[in-house]
């Protein structure tokens, strides 16, 4: 449940930055051109959104990866701080905006709680007691359970090995799965996420009108 929940929460910060990129791009239009740019216009609100993104997914991936530390976290929280100056610039700009500049630090919530969910599956694991509780039971598994599988030998002479042999492959691959899924991140597993999927919002879905 943990893969999951953290796909879902890209999904969700991946949503939010591009909906408050067009956000940015249709807001610094001219009333009379929505959504288009005139070239004398010095302030391009939408190519700097963009370059703010490209610093934020790339601090996010090498923090979320393993390869980063805790700078990492703090160039990410410069990087959401350097939009709310982008909203304060945007907000300035036009009167109407001040109406309804709300819903861009609406947006920007959504994307530092994704990433804080994000930063929850990244530094935390199971309780330690659980999985302390779960490497021990299936250690002592075969032992305790070793009569009644001597058992199973008076029904059939193979019976007991094969039904101990089978419980033992189960449980080990159980844990072996959870121990896979435990991090989605660290990129041992093959069912681990791939963090490129972040640079989709940008690369495939932010363009200039």
């Amino acid at each position: 449940q943990r893969r999951e929940t953290a796909l879902q929460d890209i999904a969700s910060l991946r949503a939010s930055m591009i909906a408050l990129y067009h956000l940015h791009r249709e807001w610094s239009a001219p009333e009379e051109t929505p959504g288009i740019r005139p070239k004398d216009d010095p302030v391009d609100f939408s190519k700097e959104y963009k370059y703010v993104i490209s610093v934020l997914i790339k601090n996010m991936k090498v923090y979320l990866s393993h390869r980063g530390n805790k700078q990492h976290v703090f160039r990410v929280y410069r990087a959401f701080d350097r939009l709310s100056r982008l909203h304060e610039a945007l907000r300035r700009r036009k009167d109407w905006v001040r109406s309804v500049v709300s819903r861009a630090y609406q947006y920007q919530r959504y994307m530092m709680n994704d990433f804080e969910r994000l930063r929850i599956v990244h530094d935390y694991r199971t309780v330690s007691v659980l999985r302390a509780y779960s490497l021990v039971t299936l250690t002592t598994f075969p032992v305790l359970f070793a009569p009644y599988f001597a058992s199973l030998s008076e029904y059939h002479e193979w019976a007991g090995l094969y039904v101990s042999v089978l419980s033992s492959i189960v449980l080990s691959t159980l844990y072996a799965i959870q121990s896979q899924l435990e991090d989605p991140f660290d990129g041992d597993g093959a069912d681990d996420i791939n963090l490129d999927c972040l640079d989709e919002a940008r690369t495939c879905h932010m363009w200039d009108l």
